[in-house]
């Protein structure tokens, strides 16, 4: 996807402070123990959680997946089961999950030696996650091992979206239907975080020593009726599309 542009390049090369999502988006290391805290729980094997019938239905769509099998499973919060399908089938269509644009305009102010700055931290997002009650969490995979075919073909969908500046069909995709069958996971995940993001933007604007700010975040984020500039624009700010 070629999404780098000569505008693009001014507006960062203009701008003195990135805010992302999460400033550390890129410390593997740092992620790797707060998902193993997070997102194991070896003392209720998966197995317990789920119907016989999901089970089964994991074991057959790991394999399908190439993934490693029951072991490696087993250990896992449902949410983390989640998280890992939905990036399987990303990587076998050639996704990289390191070339994402937060992560290489993150490397670019770094070495521009900017101030990066993050609405969140990594243990607000996996609390995220792992605060979902545990019988929703089981429902999201179910959901997940019978639509997984499903959950590939919108990420290419959303891409294809995205490419064009398609924000309606971004929002179809990314959050209607979440919001329609878990309304309240929709509310945590996106209405409370974009209206807490907004908040922080709120207060950079109003603040005379804010220098110029580039924000970078995930495409759901600005689409839909509780979109972040949504948000802005209930705070009064006049947003426009360029």
């Amino acid at each position: 996807v070629t999404w780098e542009s000569p505008r693009l390049k001014a507006a960062l090369d203009a701008s003195d402070e990135l805010y992302l999502e999460i400033a550390n988006a890129d410390d593997a290391a740092a992620m790797a123990p707060l998902a193993m805290q997070f997102g194991l729980d070896p003392a209720h094997p998966l197995s317990t959680k789920l119907s016989k019938e999901d089970v089964a239905l994991l074991d057959t769509v790991a394999t399908g997946l190439g993934l490693p099998g029951e072991a490696m499973l087993e250990p896992m919060q449902p949410w983390l089961v989640s998280a890992t399908l939905e990036m399987a089938p990303m990587l076998k269509d050639g996704y990289d999950p390191k070339s994402g644009i937060d992560l290489k305009l993150l490397a670019d102010s770094r070495r521009e030696q900017k101030k990066v700055m993050g609405f969140e931290t990594m243990t607000d997002q996996l609390h995220m996650m792992a605060d979902v009650p545990q019988s929703e969490q089981v429902a999201m995979l179910h959901e997940q091992l019978t639509e997984l075919d499903k959950t590939a073909a919108d990420i290419n969908a959303l891409v294809t979206a995205w490419e064009r500046g398609d924000v309606e069909k971004i929002a179809a995709i990314d959050n209607q239907e979440l919001a329609v069958k878990h309304p309240d996971e929709y509310k945590r995940m996106v209405v409370d975080r974009n209206a807490r993001w907004a908040a922080t933007l709120d207060s950079l604007l109003k603040d005379p020593s804010t220098g110029t700010v580039f924000v970078v975040v995930g495409a759901g984020h600005l689409a839909g009726p509780d979109s972040l500039l949504k948000m802005l624009e209930k705070d009064g700010y006049k947003v426009v599309r360029e």
